[in-house]
């Protein structure tokens, strides 16, 4: 069973607190399914997984503990979580431009990761298993359509089964149909694997598709928790209200 806690995660500028004592115990990922984190736009939902990954920006200062299946890591050593990178955690963006090589192709990129954590499949495999034909190894980033760029960018997460994907609103720049298509299949796999998965989203309704539980955060602070329908249908605290009645909302458009 995957653990993820992580404790008393703070982010600040100067004197300027962007996350406020971030603290969650994300036990049984595989188990329990995937966890949602949501909130408004500006909360610190992306901030929080990119500082779990050493990938926060060089002039925000990191402080705080996580510990993945009981081993403890410092999040002040952004050089010690890059070794983390890949096989352990893998950060999956809102853009695939920020996770593809735009001078490197797909498959080299692929095959790096395999490399790094001696996974024994070809390059091919990978990109196949997210859907996408064996001659993308061939091409760059460029020369891939958004849902297939998303796709490849799956791949790299995916490459080396990860214990824990954080999943950055990772269908943020699809069109609905393929935003179902990708989280599906981001969910198949990680259900498949026995890998954790925190879905990041402001969107309640997304979650509520793909997780059992789901955090809320607002101005870098945890307002609530619980099973994301309780959420979705008795919020307590306003913040997830409103993310309830945008959902309700969407909900209406979309019948």
């Amino acid at each position: 069973m995957r653990t993820l806690t992580v404790s008393g995660l703070r982010a600040q500028i100067g004197s300027k607190a962007l996350i406020c004592g971030f603290s969650m115990d994300l036990w049984g990922l595989d188990r329990a399914g995937a966890v949602g984190l949501i909130g408004a736009s500006g909360a610190g939902k992306s901030l929080v997984l990119r500082a779990l990954v050493g990938l926060a920006p060089p002039e925000i200062e990191v402080s705080g503990t996580m510990t993945i299946d009981g081993q403890p890591y410092d999040l002040a050593r952004p050089g010690s979580l890059a070794r983390l990178r890949g096989g352990v955690l893998a950060l999956l963006s809102q853009s695939a431009v920020e996770s593809l090589d735009p001078v490197r192709r797909l498959g080299a990129q692929v095959a790096e990761v395999q490399r790094r954590w001696a996974d024994p499949r070809t390059p091919e495999a990978a990109l196949v298993e997210v859907g996408l034909a064996p001659r993308v190894a061939d091409l760059l980033a460029h020369q891939l359509s958004g849902g297939e760029a998303q796709r490849a960018a799956l791949a790299l997460a995916l490459a080396c089964s990860p214990a824990v994907i954080l999943a950055d609103e990772p269908t943020a720049s699809l069109d609905p149909p393929r935003q179902q298509e990708i989280l599906a299949l981001l969910a198949g796999r990680c259900a498949e694997r026995g890998m954790g998965l925190v879905l990041v989203s402001h969107d309640l309704a997304i979650v509520a598709e793909r997780c059992a539980r789901a955090v809320v955060l607002e101005q870098g602070a945890i307002v609530e928790e619980g099973p994301v329908w309780t959420l979705l249908r008795s919020p307590q605290h306003p913040a997830t209200a409103a993310l309830a009645r945008a959902a309700q909302r969407a909900a209406a458009v979309r019948s």
